[in-house]
Order: C-alpha cells, then structure tokens, then sequence
C-alpha cells in the first residue's frame, strides 16, 4: 500500500479515525510513509482541501465534502452495513467517472491503479437549483 501512495506522490498519510478505535502504526517505520491519526478534527474542509487524494468512507457526506473541493477521491464501502446503502451512491458515482469505489480486500489493488487524471470533475453545486424548481412548480414567476 505505501508503495501505491509513494507513486501518487503521497508524502504524509493523516487518518481521521471518529469514533473508531485509532489505528495501530508500526513502530518500525524505515521506508514507510509517515502517518498521523486523531480522532476528529475542526478543520477537516481544510486538511481534504489540502490533500493530494482523499481516501474515505462511502458516506454521502464525506463524498459530497471531497467532490465539491475538487479532490481526487477513493472511497472504500462498509460491506457490513445492513442494506449496503453506502455502494449505491458509490457505484453511481463510480459510473459518473468521479471517484474510484473499492472495499476493504481490494483497497490495495484500488490503490494501485488509481488514476486521479481519469477523473471527472464534479460539476459545480447550482445553489438556486432547488428553490428555481419550487418556484416553477408552483407558478411563481420573477418580478419584473
């Protein structure tokens, strides 16, 4: 895996680990990456904002955040999740070409054929889309 990250010019690894039990980093670490982890962070915009890739869970939040800062972005899906809700706005994203979806046992395979240059952008958020849409629904028209 630190091979992987090594070739996309990854430099630093941060994990953000919430209310799971933080990660076990070898002692050893000749040759490897180095990594950071915490628990949460004020500033998470900031940190994706500034990373070279994202690597996240398949949460709609977490996705939506990464997308609209332009990051390239690699999300691993919690198989064990009831109904799998996570893969359906994944695989849809997937198929958009906006992000590359894998799961745990295949993140390393993921890793190292993941392409940021193969993405697609994310079109921009149209912030007026929704109230333009209960507008025409309703008939209102501007004023002139």
């Amino acid at each position: 895996v630190h091979e992987s990250l090594r070739k996309l010019g990854i430099a630093r690894i941060l994990i953000q680990y919430g209310k799971g039990i933080a990660p076990l980093v070898s002692e050893e670490t000749s040759g490897l990456i180095p990594v950071e982890s915490f628990q949460f962070s004020p500033s998470i915009e900031d940190l994706m904002r500034d990373a070279h890739i994202v690597i996240s869970h398949a949460g709609a939040g977490s996705i939506m955040e990464a997308l609209n800062l332009r990051r390239p972005l690699l999300v691993v899906i919690n198989e064990t999740l009831m109904d799998n809700h996570q893969s359906e706005l994944a695989d849809a994203l997937q198929d958009r070409g906006h992000l590359v979806s894998t799961n745990c046992a295949s993140l390393p395979i993921a890793l190292a054929s993941f392409d940021p240059s193969a993405l697609v952008p994310y079109p921009n958020r149209d912030l007026d889309a929704f109230p333009r849409l209960v507008d025409e629904t309703m008939g209102f028209r501007e004023r002139d």
